[in-house]
């Protein structure tokens, strides 16, 4: 019996130690893909920011992870007060997969609460959205 009990905390030590190899080995792994995942689908980027005329509104566009290859890119625009950038609407612009510039959009205040912005990629029309910050 003492022998069968010796093997038996043996296998219990091996099936041990091997997990722990197992964990540590897969650890590095995991976090390179979730590094990867999140600067790819969800990491924020600020590209532009712009005032209204009188300075109590602001519109934010960042781009939200990164383009693959020859993808489109994901782009938030988040508008609202100064302190208070509570609303966002999402948006995709053709560009080929190149990295965005603020010369990929066009910020025009039509008032002090309505704003048009105007998306530009390399495969598309520009596109016009008209925005009302008061909301």
């Amino acid at each position: 019996m003492d022998q069968e009990q010796e093997i038996t905390q043996i296998k219990k030590r091996v099936k041990n130690i091997c997990l722990i190899w197992i964990l540590i080995l897969i650890m590095p792994i995991n976090w390179f893909v979730g590094k990867a995942a999140y600067t790819l689908f969800f990491k924020e980027s600020t590209i532009l920011v712009s005032y209204s005329p009188n300075h109590t509104n602001k519109v934010e566009i960042v781009q939200k992870g990164e383009a693959l290859f020859f993808g489109p890119s994901s782009v938030r625009v988040y508008y609202g007060r100064n302190s208070e950038l509570n609303e966002h609407d999402d948006y995709i612009i053709g560009n080929d997969g190149a990295t965005l510039y603020p010369e990929n959009f066009r910020v025009q205040w039509e008032d002090f609460d309505r704003v048009a912005v105007t998306l530009i990629g390399e495969e598309q029309r520009p596109e016009t959205v008209k925005i009302d910050v008061s909301k």
